[in-house]
């Protein structure tokens, strides 16, 4: 029934007035984080791209890239420190009339008409199979420039999955969505003994001096501010959108609490940052 019953909320989610509630995600730059309605990732790296087109929606380039960090740094999914994913990929994003946008090809990829508005997303998959990467969703509501990065996950970077503490063994599920979650302060660095709210998902893990931590302990983020949300159930078509409310005690004590609002599709990544000022 709990599974249901998620099912309905994220649905309300992905419907509705979407354009009353834009999703507050943190939005980060060379001068640090900031509350924002956009994931924010490092500017594209090549291509050409214009203002806004006629019909209202934007001619966005954009580039598929990796994070360059070892995921036991405690900079690991820094969106400053990336390097381009150089393989052909296949691109899509929501048109400003609701399609959805396709494009195929090596980064740079550029798509016009593209919609930024506050449930806006744009996504990048490989389009070869034996690819060492995951496919990946973010959020571009609100999108004030014309290229974006979507940053692709290795595979082995869930690899420490089927090793959490659950009650059957656990493997990632192609049907349902991975979140990757950086918790960040207005410095953009990540945020130390921090959690988020369940969202209904199979578990959550938290890094802590890079080895992954099962919910059912109890853990906090370290200093990398990362948590991965495990097999959150999600439709197979993009268009849906998740909550996600990280929270933890400021220096007097008292409890803060944030919210980001992720795109989320089966079979997909979605990564995002999330500010949260604990000061």
């Amino acid at each position: 029934m709990k599974h249901w019953a998620i099912i309905a909320l994220l649905a309300t989610l992905g419907c509705g007035n979407k354009s009353d509630v834009a999703p507050p995600l943190a939005t980060c730059g060379s001068d640090g984080c900031h509350p924002g309605s956009g994931v924010s990732v490092v500017p594209g790296t090549g291509g050409s791209s214009s203002v806004t087109d006629v019909d209202g929606g934007v001619t966005l380039t954009v580039n598929g890239v990796a994070f360059a960090s070892s995921s036991s740094d405690s900079n690991a999914w820094s969106l400053s420190n990336v390097k381009n994913v150089t393989e052909s990929l296949k691109v899509q994003a929501a048109s400003v009339s609701g399609s959805v946008l396709t494009s195929t090809g090596s980064s740079p990829i550029v798509l016009a008409g593209v919609s930024t508005d506050n449930f806006a997303w744009v996504s990048a998959s490989p389009t070869s199979t034996s690819s060492a990467y995951l496919s990946s969703i973010i959020s571009i509501a609100n999108w004030t420039t014309t290229s974006v990065s979507v940053p692709l996950m290795l595979a082995d970077d869930f690899a420490f999955v089927s090793s959490l503490l659950t009650t059957t063994p656990l493997t990632l599920d192609a049907t349902k969505a991975q979140l990757a979650i950086k918790i960040v302060d207005v410095n953009g660095n990540g945020v130390r003994n921090a959690r988020i709210k369940d969202p209904g998902a199979a578990t959550v893990a938290y890094a802590n001096s890079g080895v992954w931590t099962d919910v059912s302990l109890g853990p906090f983020t370290d200093e990398s501010g990362r948590v991965v949300v495990v097999n959150l159930p999600a439709p197979t078509t993009p268009g849906t959108f998740a909550t996600i409310t990280p929270y933890g005690n400021n220096t007097s004590g008292t409890e803060v609490t944030s919210t980001g609002v992720l795109p989320i599709e089966a079979a997909f990544v979605s990564f995002g940052t999330i500010l949260l000022d604990l000061r």
